[in-house]
């Protein structure tokens, strides 16, 4: 049997040991998830500081991005065709036949649809293009620069460098038409380089750019028009645009309807039309647009003069 004081002794030098056995798989613990810290670090700074597979340099000349703008053009402008001719009634009647009669035509070519596509490298072009107005330039330039929309599988991503943040940021949408002619944009993803980016650190510049919304949407919902013809006002248009936007930033849905632009230029007239099919692939962006009828127009443009929020 060990005497008391050898046992006492024993029993500390055990203690001791043990004490510094934890010390060390402490200490180890701390290192390795410092490591693990530092490591997650650098790859998340990699991460988010990496370009996106789908924002690559542009190697397109001005002449091959002027092609795709026009090729754009010449589509929509067949598109607000196709919408002004449903709306036209012959002066005189010459063909003889009654005012019933012609109604019947025009309600029979209401229920007609008009299909176009398009690919992501003729959007951006054409925005491109449309944005080369000074004034435009000058107003999306402070938030982003080279702006770009790309087409992927399912996904539409409007992707360039935000200024506010230093990155290369990308909005992924997941575009889907719902019941009762409802579009939801569908904002899936925020992403800083390749890494997902929390709300909270894009919420201040999308707060800001709700309450500039916000704040012009008074001033064209006034003014607001949409003739009998079936075209709409500047002020219409951008009311709807805002409506669209704000929307999006509230991931809300709206009103399946765009406003196709009769004039490029100045963008005082356009065609208001519904969107009844929507499907996206190989960098195709494929829609059928359906006419509005007099009360549908009527309709719309009531709720959007009312309101973003009436305009649900």
């Amino acid at each position: 049997m060990m005497p008391e004081g050898q046992s006492v002794l024993f029993g500390s030098s055990l203690f001791v040991k043990s004490r510094r056995r934890w010390f060390r798989i402490i200490v180890w613990s701390a290192g390795l998830v410092t490591v693990a810290a530092i490591g997650l670090s650098v790859m998340s700074y990699i991460a988010i500081h990496r370009t996106p597979d789908w924002y690559q340099p542009d190697t397109k000349t001005e002449e091959q991005k002027n092609k795709l703008a026009s090729r754009l053009e010449g589509v929509l402008e067949s598109l607000v065709s196709w919408g002004q001719r449903k709306h036209y009634h012959p002066s005189g009647n010459p063909s003889g036949e009654t005012a019933q009669q012609t109604q019947a035509m025009m309600a029979g070519r209401a229920d007609e649809s008009f299909p176009i596509s398009f690919t992501d490298d003729e959007l951006t072009a054409l925005f491109n293009k449309w944005a080369s107005d000074k004034n435009r330039r000058e107003w999306f330039e402070q938030w982003v620069d080279d702006p770009r929309l790309v087409i992927r599988d399912k996904q539409l991503i409007i992707v360039g460098k935000s200024k506010a943040l230093g990155l290369i940021v990308s909005l992924i949408f997941e575009p889907q038409l719902l019941p009762g002619g409802k579009l939801d944009l569908k904002l899936a993803h925020v992403l800083g380089g390749v890494l997902p980016l929390p709300d909270a650190a894009w919420s201040g510049r999308r707060a800001s750019l709700e309450q500039i919304l916000r704040e012009k949407m008074p001033m064209y919902q006034e003014d607001a028009n949409i003739s009998p013809d079936g075209i709409a006002n500047g002020d219409a248009a951008s009311a709807a645009m805002n409506q669209l936007l704000l929307a999006m930033l509230q991931y809300k849905p709206t009103q399946a309807v765009i406003f196709v632009p009769i004039d490029w230029t100045h963008l005082t007239k356009s065609l208001p039309v519904k969107i009844t099919s929507l499907k996206m692939h190989d960098h195709t962006l494929e829609l059928t647009a359906a006419q509005m009828n007099a009360e549908e127009r009527k309709a719309f443009l009531e709720k959007l003069k009312a309101g973003e929020e009436s305009a649900q």
